[in-house]
């Protein structure tokens, strides 16, 4: 819906958020970043930004997408100000799981390869943050 939609999502959430800062009189605070993995089901396929995550709860592993949220923490009340989806490059991903298979070998620091260099069109969750 957002996608093909015509409506300026960015420029309504910066009038909004300004709405709500004049509002309520706030006009100090600190920015937040915070990440949160969104958990949906094994069988989850057609949504966006979906990868494998890590379930805590069962040990295994779902299909999901991961957040990074930038907070405006007033004294009174938290207000997003700004999303992005993350997900992992998939060279990065593939290395690690070499690198799992390698050190579960035995195989020595030096002679594993190396992490592979990063890859601008999949940027790390601390660059996301910064672009927000």
């Amino acid at each position: 819906m957002f996608r093909h939609s015509k409506m300026p999502w960015d420029e309504l959430l910066v009038a909004s958020v300004r709405v709500i800062l004049r509002h309520y009189g706030l006009t100090c605070g600190s920015l937040v970043i915070d990440d949160t993995d969104n958990k949906r089901s094994k069988s989850a396929k057609a949504l966006a930004h979906l990868y494998k995550l890590r379930d805590k709860e069962s040990g295994g592993y779902l299909w999901g997408q991961s957040l990074v949220f930038l907070l405006l923490v007033p004294p009174k009340i938290s207000i997003p100000v700004g999303f992005t989806f993350y997900q992992p490059a998939p060279e990065c991903s593939a290395w690690y799981k070499k690198e799992k298979a390698l050190k579960k070998q035995g195989v020595a620091t030096p002679q594993r390869p190396p992490t592979p260099p990063a890859h601008p069109a999949s940027p790390t969750k601390q660059q996301l943050a910064l672009r927000l």
